[in-house]
């Protein structure tokens, strides 16, 4: 064992009292004996030439290192220094690791947690008690609106043919009339009106039904052929006397839907297509083909087309429009709504382009069903 240097003991004992608690005085001779730690009795403690910081400082006159307590909860840093006489004098202080801060801190992490916790849910349930009220609200006011909107315009759209009815027949009732030609134009106003009543009160219940009906509709396989054929007959008066030829090409293809439906589709869009058309030169297409899963039928026509800020609008209940088309035409403006709540049921889509003064195109599709 070597000699303890001329250093005072005392010296070491004064500065460890005075520095730090934290801190731990360590002097260390050159073969690694120890001569005083300000935590433990010296003469009981191992040698320390082991120790990578005294290698360290005996080698090139200074050393550190850190070193992990076995639980990795704390941390010890030591400084090495060597002394003129070639003793060693290490200071070393203990940390706590991030394990150790967050074990220290889980208990209060874990109590801000359920807190948090028992807050959001309290606030949650007391705010989706006042959504649900406000989306409740909100709901029965739009459906009140929806009412009134929809009376509003039934009662506008009905006002019309009353009113023309009315007064043809006041005239014929009170004998103003000159002969018997004009017992017949009046006749004529009369029955218009009332057929143009009778349509618009038609749509009404039907789109009524759909409305308030499933998706659970009668479907079956049909020919669109034939569906196509009887929508086009149907309409003969009001196409026979007009300047209109037809293209209906569908390759044979077959879909599966609900006849009545289906064919009420193609006479609102065929009944469009005659009420617009050009005085000369009109030809309405029908193409069909398969798609995927779906089946695309496209009714394009030559007629006075449609003016694209109008576009987004036209599937709305009674949307016609502009002044002109109701002017020139008669219209309810429940035709294209139909045929997409028609479309709906079936789990399709009708989609619209169009160009003014060069026709309008819809598309419709349809999943196969197969």
């Amino acid at each position: 064992m070597s000699t303890p240097p001329t250093i005072s003991l005392s010296l070491l004992k004064d500065i460890s009292s005075k520095v730090d608690p934290q801190l731990r005085l360590t002097w260390i001779s050159p073969d690694g004996h120890v001569y005083y730690d300000s935590d433990s009795d010296a003469a009981s403690m191992e040698n320390h030439s082991h120790r990578p910081e005294v290698q360290a400082a005996l080698r090139t006159g200074e050393g550190s290192d850190i070193r992990h307590s076995s639980t990795l909860q704390a941390v010890n840093y030591y400084e090495a220094l060597r002394l003129a006489d070639g003793s060693v004098l290490r200071i070393s202080r203990v940390g706590t690791t991030i394990y150790a801060l967050l074990f220290q801190a889980l208990p209060w992490m874990l109590g801000i947690f359920i807190a948090i916790t028992a807050l959001c849910y309290y606030l949650a349930r007391r705010w989706t008690k006042h959504l649900i009220l406000l989306d409740t609200m909100a709901k029965e006011l739009k459906e009140q609106q929806h009412r009134a909107e929809f009376t509003s315009n039934v009662s506008h759209e009905l006002r019309t043919p009353l009113t023309t009815i009315q007064g043809y027949s006041e005239l014929l009732a009170k004998g103003m009339y000159q002969s018997s030609d004009d017992v017949s134009m009046l006749g004529n106003h009369i029955h218009k009106a009332a057929k143009h009543m009778s349509e618009l009160i038609e749509n009404i219940l039907k789109l009524s039904r759909i409305e308030e009906g499933s998706r659970d509709i009668a479907k079956e396989s049909l020919l669109l052929d034939d569906v196509i054929s009887g929508a086009w007959s149907h309409l003969k008066p009001k196409w026979q006397t007009k300047s209109i030829t037809t293209d209906f090409r569908t390759a044979n293809l077959r879909v599966v839907a609900n006849r009545k439906l289906l064919e009420d589709v193609f006479v609102n869009l065929f009944d469009n297509a005659i009420k617009f058309s050009k005085p000369t030169h009109n030809t309405i297409t029908v193409r069909a083909k398969r798609q995927g899963q779906a089946t695309l039928i496209t009714v394009a026509d030559e007629g006075i087309g449609i003016a694209k800020d109008k576009l987004p609008r036209i599937f709305e209940r009674f949307y016609q429009t502009n002044e002109s088309r109701n002017s020139r035409h008669e219209g309810s403006g429940l035709g294209l709504s139909l045929v997409k709540h028609i479309m709906d049921v079936h789990g399709g889509t009708v989609s619209v382009k169009s160009e003014l003064h060069k026709g309008t195109e819809f598309t419709l599709r349809l999943p196969s069903g197969e």
